[in-house]
């Protein structure tokens, strides 16, 4: 019985080890059922985020992408505004592609509103850029500015070659040629500029080479020319003894503004012993057209030319007052003051001198001694055998003539439309 008793006892003990290590075996079980659930948990998550990431890393891409695309396009755009017709060109939304991006380039009020035909104003550039699904934009704004031609800040000036030989030349702004300047045995008392070289001497103040001076063109000579009243020579094909101004013409009908117009019609034509008040535009003079004696040539105002000539020309005038008594004419009578005066008699005298902004769209030539009063630009060829003197006049470059600036857009930095 106590055998019996004993091996149950012992049944009971071995009984509880048995159940114990089954209940390891379980909980471990469960662990490793809790790990792989975990882990594949974890492999699921992976799963779904390795695409998710991926496609994170190339939206980041392409907004890089559209960023950079944007960016590319306002500096074209800014390039491009130096064109006259942007602001007509990109009223409308313009779509271009850059880098690969879709880029939608608009001009716009600064207030982002509808931009402005007037010149003066400033212009906000928008550039959107799409690549896929990145989206960027961006705004530049371009400052509205007026650039004056730098030729304007010049005594004398001339597109072609400039020659000074045997006399000497004084001026208190610089002088600049287009190609190269050349003193031959001459002096010249002034700074010196060209595109290609200044040889000879002797040069009296800087001498600086490789600028690019810029001259008006044809169209400023039309310009005037549409506005000019006809002035009919008699056969000697001379104009002289007279007066042009606003509103007065001793050789026919009177233009208000002073504008007059002689069409030579490839015939030399002679200019001399005359008083001009105003812009007097020479078109088709012959080869031997030239002006001599003693004259008096004077801009309505520093904004307007006074001599402009389609063609070439020869200065041949002194320094020789203008008198009334040796030429029996009134240089100021009624409507035409001098300084302020008007009479009616032939006893006055005045300087001869050329005073204003003068352009010779040809060759100029300079034969006789004299003086100039302005800015002085020849289209072509310049050569001076005469000494000359050149007051320069700055007040030609703050109020230019027309057609000798423009407007232009300037980058201004990146900006957001203003409230």
């Amino acid at each position: 019985m106590r055998k019996a008793a004993s091996r149950k006892a012992g049944d009971g003990a071995g009984g509880h080890c048995a159940r114990g290590r089954m209940r390891a075996r379980g909980s471990a079980y469960v662990l490793v059922l809790g790990a792989t659930a975990i882990i594949g948990a974890l492999a699921i998550g992976a799963a779904h985020a390795l695409p998710s990431m991926k496609r994170s890393a190339e939206w980041s891409a392409e907004a890089a992408r559209a960023r950079l695309a944007s960016a590319s396009a306002l500096e074209l755009s800014a390039h491009v505004a130096l064109q006259g017709d942007f602001r007509e060109t990109y009223k409308d939304a313009v779509m271009h592609t850059v880098a690969g991006a879709r880029v939608m380039v608009e001009a716009l009020a600064p207030d982002g509103g509808k931009v402005e035909d007037d010149p003066d104003t400033d212009v906000l550039v928008r550039a959107e850029a799409t690549v896929g699904k990145g989206v960027q934009t961006r705004h530049l704004l371009l400052e509205a500015k007026t650039l004056t031609m730098n030729t304007l800040t010049a005594a004398i000036g001339a597109q072609g070659t400039l020659t000074i030989n045997g006399v000497t030349v004084t001026a208190d702004a610089p002088v600049v040629s287009g190609n190269t300047m050349v003193l031959i045995s001459a002096t010249l008392s002034a700074d010196a500029g060209a595109t290609t070289a200044c040889l000879g001497s002797t040069y009296g103040g800087r001498v600086v080479t490789g600028i690019a001076p810029n001259f008006p063109g044809e169209d400023l000579i039309e310009h005037y020319r549409a506005q000019a009243t006809s002035v009919s020579l008699p056969g000697n094909r001379r104009l002289e003894k007279g007066i042009l101004a606003p509103g007065h013409n001793t050789f026919g009908a009177a233009n208000a503004n002073g504008v007059y117009v002689i069409d030579c019609g490839g015939q030399n034509v002679t200019i001399q012993d005359v008083r001009i008040v105003g812009t007097l535009v020479v078109v088709n003079p012959g080869s031997g057209s030239s002006i001599k004696n003693s004259v008096l040539m004077t801009a309505r105002s520093p904004g307007q030319p006074v001599l402009l000539v389609l063609g070439s020309m020869n200065f041949d005038y002194s320094t020789s007052l203008l008198r009334e008594s040796t030429l029996k004419v009134n240089f100021n009578p009624s409507g035409v003051p001098y300084n302020g005066v008007t009479n009616n008699n032939t006893s006055d005298s005045y300087p001869s001198i050329i005073d204003g902004f003068v352009y010779v769209h040809g060759d100029l030539t300079v034969t006789r001694s004299m003086h100039f009063r302005g800015v002085l630009l020849a289209g072509g060829n310049m050569t001076v055998t005469g000494d000359m003197h050149v007051e320069y006049r700055s007040d030609i470059a703050q109020n230019p003539p027309p057609l000798t600036s423009a407007h232009v857009l300037v980058p201004g930095g990146w900006a957001q439309p203003s409230p």
